[in-house]
């Protein structure tokens, strides 16, 4: 599976498309999608959109199974900085990222529900 990961930001106030692979340039960005996502933007918001084809850093990975960390990762090194995902340290980014997510669903879970607890032992 790879992972074609397109981002958006503004450098130097000029927007732009970057695309990244993180099966090392095994595909080239969908020129039609491309332009129809180039299309897109420009007349939800002002300018001229520079599409700069793969130029988005992306970690490599050389399993099946990564793309969707990789994504994440590259979103994340591309905003926050974060190190650049390697293949070496799949299984805990891995973890990790599901620590993460299960956190945020069960924090959102208690949001939503209040959980009263029943003493069973006591006489009512």
């Amino acid at each position: 599976m790879v992972s074609e990961t397109l981002h958006t930001c503004s450098e130097d106030a000029l927007p732009v498309i970057t695309a990244g692979d993180s099966k090392a340039g095994q595909l080239a960005p969908p020129k039609q999608f491309m332009k129809a996502l180039k299309r897109w933007l420009e007349s939800q918001f002002d300018g001229n959109w520079t599409d700069r084809g793969k130029s988005l850093k992306v970690g490599i990975q050389f399993d099946a199974n990564s793309c969707g960390i990789c994504a994440i990762n590259c979103i994340a090194h591309a905003i926050f900085r974060d190190r650049l995902w390697e293949q070496k340290r799949a299984a805990i980014e891995q973890a990790e990222w599901f620590v993460i997510l299960a956190k945020r669903h069960m924090d959102d879970v208690r949001a939503l529900y209040l959980i009263i607890p029943i003493n069973l032992c006591s006489p009512a």
